[in-house]
């Protein structure tokens, strides 16, 4: 008698004797814990994608791809054939997946908003084994530096990878286990020309030591590493970081080479060298300087190692003849490379540099004499942008930027009504990239601000200058911004109306809005209100949730770009307000940056 299971055709195992206990051929020996757990995990994800696809057939085919992420991370076509030839595992197999089916198609309801988290689930420690036992995950760790050895050679197409075999049968070793070495093997004299991954994982084995806050110096670079990694290897020129979470791997690799060519040259060089897999095109490269004056570049890419995508970016500087590199390399999960990312970000950006010549850059203290003016600039445009329900929007962008007698800019609206009398290093602490160096001359206006990882980048515009709210800066982060006066005790007549809505496909249909009303009156009052609500629908299930805010009143106050709102109890509530021009009866006011439109003017 034979039972036919039904399942999804990826991890469908074949029918097996139900009676097979009977039997008198030999069983195969007890298997161990791990492949235990892929089976029961194994069990889970098939119901699990199962419930999900029949719930959203449109959305089936990104599941298939968070399925088949699932399989090679547990490698799933060389495990699947050992739990076929075992009774126990077929039988943990078959529980978990009707154990989770029940589940699923009790809370039905629940079952269908959980869909939306399916990527992260399937990459959870509790659903994906590869996460809680790393030995399998060999692809997780792009540079081969674990605690079993270098890395193995790829697994060629229908082989167990070298470490899932180890560890199919004996659990993962722990640090205590692994070969004991206590220091690292001594570096050759680096030509990182020539480098490859061996230089990179020569330090496997050896227990990282804590980065924490102490500095660290490569060739002509000084840098603090992030918060939460560790120290692989250490010499006078190169430096290689580590950190880990439950879902990937980065590393950055710092180093001190000679040029070879321009810096472009110098640093693809570099990075081809250290990258120990393919597929690189430097499809992304930004170029400027330091702010020490040095010629400097980064670039972002991806390339595949182990049949798996990793995500780079590379930093480059030329000081005194030697390229100074730094180089991230990490898995593409979720947000987590976006994380490394803005680490790299702030390390680079507090990076010293010896050796630089041209002084430093600095819009905290400008040089004196350098005579501007004073004045808001507003300019707006529209774009395509990706929202997180998984949709595309039509959103408007406006730009901003306040220029001070200085020559300081700030880049960005300031909120809390402060404007041209806001508090510039205040502002410039929590977000240093805001804040920047103008100088106007021959009819242009050239701005200095910082870029990304540690990079200055300079651009002009032709800088027309008008009667007073007529000034304008023809080119200005892809708009053309005109000059914004401030205003003294506008008074407003009408409701003015703010939305906020988003639609997309995650797992389900889902969409968002939310609306905040506010009616002036022309003897200075005003009445507050709103609503947000959110609902979703799927092929089984739906839902509409709603929230109102309860009414509030008060009086109100324009004055230059700052909007007071005074209610009857309680503290007073500042804004920056901004009107496009003059209008006595404006159509719309920008308040926070927030666009509210007078109802029937649209």
């Amino acid at each position: 008698m034979q039972t036919k299971v039904a399942c999804i055709a990826a991890l469908c195992l074949p029918p097996f004797p139900v009676f097979a206990q009977t039997s008198t051929t030999a069983q195969p020996e007890p298997t161990g814990p791990l492949l235990r757990e892929v089976a029961e995990q194994a069990g889970f994800v098939d119901a699990f994608i199962s419930f999900c696809s029949s719930s959203n057939r449109m959305g089936a085919s990104g599941y298939e791809v968070q399925l088949q992420g699932w399989e090679l991370r547990n490698h799933w076509q060389d495990v699947k054939a050992r739990i076929t030839s075992d009774l126990s595992l077929q039988s943990i197999f078959e529980s978990s997946r009707t154990a989770e089916r029940t589940a699923l198609t009790t809370h039905r309801f629940t079952s269908t908003l959980s869909c939306i988290t399916l990527a992260q689930q399937l990459r959870s420690a509790a659903h994906d084994p590869s996460v809680a036992h790393q030995a399998i995950a060999a692809s997780e760790d792009p540079m081969g530096i674990g605690s079993e050895g270098p890395a193995a050679s790829p697994a060629q197409p229908g082989s167990a990878h070298p470490r899932a075999a180890a560890a199919s049968s004996t659990p993962a070793p722990t640090q205590s286990e692994t070969p004991s070495t206590t220091t690292a093997p001594a570096a050759p004299s680096v030509n990182h020309a020539e480098s490859t991954t061996a230089d990179i994982t020569s330090t496997v084995g050896v227990a990282g030591s804590a980065a924490g806050t102490n500095s660290i110096t490569v060739g002509a670079m000084t840098v603090t590493p992030p918060a939460g990694w560790t120290i692989q290897k250490r010499t006078p020129d190169v430096v290689i970081l580590k950190t880990k979470t439950p879902h990937n791997t980065a590393v950055i690799l710092l180093t001190d080479v000679p040029m070879s060519g321009s810096l472009e040259q110098s640093l693809y060089s570099a990075v081809r060298a250290n990258f120990p897999g393919t597929g690189l095109t430097f499809k992304y490269p930004h170029t400027g300087t330091t702010g020490g004056g040095s010629q400097a570049m980064y670039v972002l890419d991806s390339g595949t190692l182990n049949r798996q995508s990793q995500d780079i970016a590379a930093v480059g500087i030329a000081v005194e003849g030697k390229l100074q590199m730094a180089l991230l390399i990490s898995g593409t999960w979720g947000g987590e490379w976006a994380q490394f990312r803005n680490q790299l970000d702030t390390m680079m950006s507090t990076a010293a540099l010896q050796g630089e010549t041209g002084g430093r850059w600095d819009p905290l203290h400008p040089p004196s004499g350098n005579r501007g003016r004073s004045g808001l600039f507003f300019g707006s445009g529209v774009q395509n942008q990706l929202n997180p329900l998984g949709g595309m929007d039509l959103v408007a962008r406006r730009e901003y930027v306040v220029l001070f007698p200085t020559g300081q800019a700030y880049f960005g609206l300031p909120i809390g009504g402060r404007v041209l009398d806001m508090d510039f290093a205040a502002a410039c602490h929590p977000m240093p990239k805001r804040c920047g160096t103008y100088k106007i001359e021959n009819g242009n206006i050239v701005f200095t601000e910082r870029d990304a990882y540690g990079l200055v980048s300079h651009s002009s515009s032709p800088f027309t200058v008008g009667d007073p709210g007529h000034s304008i800066i023809a080119s200005y982060h892809d708009t053309k911004a005109f000059e914004v006066l401030p205003v003294r005790d506008k008074k407003l007549s009408g409701k003015f109306t703010s939305t906020f809505a988003q639609t997309g496909h995650i797992g389900i249909s889902t969409s968002v809005v939310s609306q905040t009303f506010i009616a002036f009156r022309p003897n200075g009052t005003y009445q507050k209100s709103g609503f947000s609500s959110a609902s979703f629908q799927g092929a089984a299930a739906g839902g509409t949730t709603m929230n109102n805010r309860a009414l509030g009143s008060g009086r109100y106050a324009f004055e230059g770009y700052t909007l007071t709102l005074t209610p009857a109890s309680g503290e007073p509530e500042l804004y920056t307000a901004i009107f496009e021009n003059q209008d006595p009866n404006p159509k719309a006011v920008f308040i926070n940056d927030k666009a509210f439109l007078k109802d029937g003017s649209y």
